[in-house]
């Protein structure tokens, strides 16, 4: 397998990313028993989790407030500065110069006022410079951030976060799973983005600065590490560490993704070429050592949590995927068909191809990386629908599937090839996908979240509430509606401990997936909740069928009754927009 076979799933060219703002959490105050566990956490016992963060903490985890501004005064970490990584002193920045750069003693023959004011101009220039080139004697006064301590942060708060993330993450993401990791996988950068991603789980107060905190630790780690492996340490460059250095940053895009938290997200976005670049090394060498087969089982997962991430960005964000959809073949064409690598492109392949065969390639069903491998096609003929008045700016490419029943089509090709019972985390990315299919999502949140007399709602003076009134009576609004009821239906009967003895009812074929009872939460469940109640009280507004105030706030309650029963932070977000609506 080539080195151009598995970098060409990855899209994006390298950009330069200066890191922003970092905020430390000081683990001091509290104190736990080791035995304590998430069970007995006491919901109202806030000191557990108290931080005290330095510099901007304002940033709620809060999904929908897009008008904050980025304060803060945190600056990403400079090396030393008696290491390689800067000039040992100013003669050798004057030979490059050709300047005469004069101490700061040699004002001895000016006047006094001049001396004074020459001076504070030094001082002023050293200060408006010191956060890319600091000077040496003004290194006691310098403004930087030192490298994360995770010492700072509680031994059993880590391992509580480390038990939520090893119980609901690896079911969505089995490269994650207990027998793809070992022991040399415990560098403080993995450990700290597990613990950060299983907090988005903990609901005790204060638990989300505490996550939020881990996560940019990680992220800086990681990025040291990441840039610094070949010239502080060559013999750390393995194939092991490589596969850490990437596995952390997909944790740390489920986290910018999943939290709702603005910042982390435009983090995740910022830094996503060092993703793909990591991902190449990592490919590379194992091309170079002759030992695909061995990890061929690890870079199935790879490549499945690849798709996985994208799809979320597809289907949460309303964003469009990073990866592209012309890879597949190339991939396949240098895995030999006994590879679970080729296993899952063929069957990626023949998804948005509409093959039948999709079962006979394994003796297991699809899961949800062959579903989610569909998403940038989902976008591109989502994108050709909600432009297609865009005219001569429309990418004609983003016309060549056509209408979105061939995209519905292969989303249930993929349901058919399922067993009797579906994971209901499952079931609910195959209405996401389906929803955005039918429905403007981005333009049913701008009008359920306008005030109920604003010109939003005012057919004559807004086009949001034209396009919505004109969806209500269209087919696609039919559409949209049955898979949001369907969605409900089936992370309820989930979460509410379904029994097999009750029937969902097999409304078309595409409904044959029964969900199974789940005792551990997926990361997009409570989004997909929230997208649901969205379409479903926008059609009882301006609907073709007259309904009551109670009526129309029915999915509103059934959504927040369903989001109440989540321990994920964001649902707690998520609820409080619902209850917005008016």
């Amino acid at each position: 397998m080539d080195s151009v076979s598995t970098t060409s799933l990855l899209a994006g060219q390298s950009l330069s990313a200066t890191f922003g703002h970092h905020t430390r959490y000081n683990g001091e105050a509290g104190t736990v028993p080791e035995s304590t566990l998430e069970s007995n956490f006491d919901p109202n016992d806030e000191s557990f989790f108290a931080p005290t963060a330095v510099g901007d903490t304002s940033n709620e985890l809060d999904l929908f407030d897009f008008t904050e501004t980025m304060e803060g005064t945190g600056f990403w970490s400079m090396a030393a500065t008696d290491t390689q990584f800067w000039f040992d002193g100013s003669d050798t920045l004057s030979e490059f110069l050709l300047l005469d750069v004069p101490s700061t003693t040699d004002y001895q023959d000016m006047a006094h006022s001049t001396r004074s004011l020459s001076s504070k101009m030094q001082d002023w220039f050293s200060a408006t410079s010191r956060s890319s080139s600091p000077s040496r004697n003004r290194i006691r006064k310098m403004w930087y951030s030192g490298m994360p301590d995770p010492d700072h942060y509680k031994k059993e708060v880590k391992e509580v976060f480390l038990r939520l993330f090893m119980k609901h993450i690896p079911h969505s993401f089995p490269l994650f799973d207990r027998k793809h990791s070992s022991e040399h996988e415990r560098p403080v950068m993995y450990v700290l983005a597990m613990a950060a991603v299983g907090g988005l789980f903990c609901s005790v107060p204060g638990s989300g600065e505490v996550a939020r905190s881990m996560c940019n630790d990680a992220r800086r780690l990681v990025l040291a590490a990441y840039t610094a492996r070949n010239l502080v340490d060559p013999g750390s460059d393995t194939v092991e560490s490589r596969l850490v250095s990437v596995k952390t940053m997909i944790l740390l895009g489920i986290y910018g993704i999943c939290s709702g938290d603005k910042r982390s997200y435009e983090f995740y976005e910022a830094f996503y070429a060092d993703m793909s670049h990591a991902v190449e090394e990592f490919a590379s060498s194992l091309e170079e050592g002759d030992n695909f087969v061995a990890w061929d089982s690890q870079v199935a997962c790879l490549v499945g949590a690849l798709y996985i991430l994208d799809s979320y960005r597809v289907t949460i964000m309303l964003r469009p995927p990073l990866l592209p959809w012309w890879g597949i073949e190339s991939l396949l064409a240098s895995s030999t068909p006994k590879r679970e690598l080729s296993v899952l492109l063929s069957r990626a392949q023949h998804l948005w191809r509409m093959h039948p065969p999709i079962k006979d390639l394994s003796s297991d069903p699809p899961g949800l990386a062959i579903l989610c491998s569909f998403a940038p096609h989902v976008w591109r003929i989502m994108y050709a629908q909600h432009n297609a008045d865009a005219g001569e700016d429309m990418l004609l490419s983003t016309r060549e599937m056509g209408h979105p029943s061939f995209a519905e089509m292969a989303c249930d090709h993929w349901l058919h090839a399922q067993p009797d019972t579906v994971q209901s985390s499952h079931l609910a990315v195959y209405h996401m996908m389906n929803i955005i299919l039918h429905a403007n999502v981005k333009t049913l949140q701008t009008f359920a979240h306008s005030p109920s007399d604003s010109h939003t709602r005012d057919q004559k003076r807004s086009m949001v509430a034209r396009e919505v009134h004109r969806w209500a009576h269209d087919r696609d609004c039919k559409n949209a509606e049955w898979h949001a009821r369907r969605l409900m239906a089936v992370i309820e009967m989930s979460v509410m401990h379904w029994s097999p003895g009750n029937t969902l009812g097999k409304e078309t074929s595409s409904s044959q997936g029964i969900p199974t009872p789940e005792t551990y939460e997926s990361p997009h469940v409570p989004y997909a909740v929230y997208f649901a109640a969205i379409i479903l009280w926008c059609i009882g507004v301006v609907g073709e069928k007259a309904v009551t105030e109670t009526e129309l706030r029915a999915p509103i309650i059934r959504a927040e009754r369903l989001l109440l029963l989540h321990k994920m932070h964001v649902a707690k977000n998520l609820i409080r927009a619902l209850r917005s609506i008016s």
